[in-house]
């Protein structure tokens, strides 16, 4: 998007008088009208463009500041993309959801919440994940369970997209951007 960005900001820097239309910077970026229009509310949502009161649109001066900056202008996303549509409806994201809710849990407890019916076997899949992020640092083994029915309690809830399981004994957390390694 930066590119289509910088574009049409050079385009509304050199602005005729009444201003550029969606439809003339479609044609004198050769874009189509969709990705203009997401591009100038991209724009709009950082205060370099604005919309006249015709359906046209002039930078504004912080616009031509940032056009005129050493650097160039160059825009970029105002926070990470997170991909939480990959995950909904999964296991794990349901899991994690559960956790979340209860705080203090077994696996039993969890299956109970989180299986849909579809899964091969949820209980050894619950367990693998567990296991994986106690390893991490997410979740806790209390100390006063029974030994035949473990309980675990959340020490670390980053936020509502689960932590995923990586090959190499790894856990990334799609919340915060980081990863976490165990050993043995």
């Amino acid at each position: 998007m930066s590119r289509r960005a910088t574009h049409i900001m050079e385009l509304l820097g050199q602005e005729p008088e009444d201003g550029w239309s969606a439809t003339e910077l479609a044609e004198a970026t050769g874009q189509k009208d969709k990705s203009v229009c997401r591009s100038l509310r991209a724009l709009e949502r950082r205060g370099l463009a604005q919309r006249t009161g015709n359906r046209r649109w002039r930078i504004t001066d912080a616009g031509r500041e940032a056009l005129n900056a050493p650097g160039g202008f160059v825009l970029k996303r105002s926070r990470p993309r997170k991909a939480a549509l990959c995950f909904t409806g999964t296991l794990q994201s349901r899991l994690w959801r559960a956790m979340r809710m209860t705080k203090k849990f077994s696996v039993d407890d969890l299956v109970l919440r989180a299986a849909g019916g579809n899964e091969a076997n949820p209980r050894n899949s619950a367990s693998r994940y567990l296991n994986a992020l106690e390893r991490a640092g997410y979740v806790v083994r209390l100390s006063s369970s029974a030994p035949h029915k473990p309980r675990w309690v959340l020490v670390r809830d980053t936020g509502a997209i689960p932590p995923t399981i990586r090959t190499g004994r790894r856990v990334y957390d799609h919340n915060t951007g980081e990863e976490y390694r165990w050993t043995g």
